[in-house]
């Protein structure tokens, strides 16, 4: 198997220095077609493993934690095993003489998982806001009530800002507005500042 620094000189010596394909193949003797490989590929060569590798202190474990795993997916989020109670009902139920670690790490392949990627959103001031309805239960007068909120918040300052509504509907929340006086608003949001 060619090395990076192999690539590295076939790159070079035909891309700056002009080698041809059939110099390069008979100066470093191999084929052509491995020199069109290298030329049409500048990554790092990796090793691609074909058979998974094999772990003898969890494989007896695998089904096991494969079927915890199985039913958390039906579970709601905060009923679902994590690694450490994972290792935990292994070492109580089954008697696992292991590290946690070793069962985190096992786990978190198992399940390989994908990380979320964000994108960056910046605004100038007063250029961008995000608005959303949402419901929250509240006691009002002894009583639980769902309340519809209206939520603002400005994306460069981030302050947040919050009217209770009659609906979550745009025209509910224009009526709403209507009867909330203005000193009101300007309460709400000297008090939103401070926090």
């Amino acid at each position: 198997m060619l090395r990076m620094i192999d690539k590295e000189y076939i790159r070079k010596k035909h891309f700056l220095e002009g080698w041809s394909i059939h110099e390069l193949s008979r100066q470093l003797k191999i084929s052509r077609q491995t020199v069109r490989k290298m030329l049409k590929d500048g990554e790092i060569p990796k090793y691609n493993r074909q058979v998974p590798k094999p772990c003898p202190v969890m494989d007896p474990f695998r089904e096991v934690i494969e079927s915890i795993l199985k039913m958390d997916e039906t579970a709601p989020v905060k009923q679902r095993h994590t690694a450490a109670r994972i290792f935990t009902r292994l070492h109580e139920e089954f008697d696992f003489n292991c590290g946690e670690s070793t069962v985190r790490r096992y786990v978190r392949n198992l399940k390989k998982t994908k990380n979320e990627c964000f994108l960056l959103l910046e605004a100038n001031p007063g250029e961008q806001m995000q608005i959303d309805f949402g419901h929250a239960e509240v006691d009002i007068s002894g009583k639980r009530v769902t309340s519809h909120l209206f939520c603002m918040r400005l994306k460069n300052s981030g302050v947040p800002f919050v009217v209770r509504t009659l609906a979550s509907t745009t025209v509910k929340l224009l009526i709403s507005q209507v009867f909330l006086p203005i000193s009101k608003m300007y309460q709400i949001r000297s008090f939103l500042k401070l926090l």
